[in-house]
């Protein structure tokens, strides 16, 4: 059955110190000392490209290819906390920061655990912005981090 994210949904960040798995094999017990970033993510970015890398030959019209790199991209699009609390989602993620962010889009708004299927993406912040910062509005933001790392798609906790 189809279903949106909302309510489904589970997204933590760890530190590199706090991450002991790895992105094909992540531990569980890593997850309990993640920063909850799911109340403040309005939407992710999480991709990764391959490329075809032609191999033409004469003695067909037709141009085969083969596989060729992959390269990944991650954002975070989100909120910015009221005045004077922690602004969790900004602190958080500094430009600069490294570590692994956690997505869970089947165990609602518990920590994932083993067994359950996740994805794991190894960031570096690489950029913050406040887009479109207007009067009457909601402070937003948007993290653009590098992935350094193969990530972790659809991967059991153990």
């Amino acid at each position: 059955m189809r279903y949106i994210p909302n309510q489904h949904s589970w997204f933590g960040f760890c530190t590199s110190g706090g991450f002991t798995g790895t992105p094909s094999a992540p531990k569980a017990a890593d997850l309990a000392t993640a920063v909850v970033l799911t109340p403040l993510i309005t939407g992710v970015t999480a991709a990764t490209t391959g490329q075809a890398v032609p191999t033409p030959a004469f003695d067909s019209l037709f141009e085969t290819s083969i596989s060729g790199t992959v390269q990944a991209n991650f954002q975070i699009d989100g909120y910015r906390d009221d005045v004077g609390a922690s602004d969790l989602l900004w602190t958080t993620l500094p430009r600069g920061t490294n570590g692994f962010v956690v997505i869970s889009l089947k165990t609602g708004s518990a920590v994932p655990l083993v067994g359950d299927k996740v994805d794991v993406w190894p960031i570096q912040v690489l950029s913050r912005t406040i887009p479109n910062l207007t009067s009457g509005q909601v402070v937003a933001c948007q993290i653009t981090a590098s992935v350094p790392q193969v990530p972790g798609e659809n991967v059991a906790l153990v």
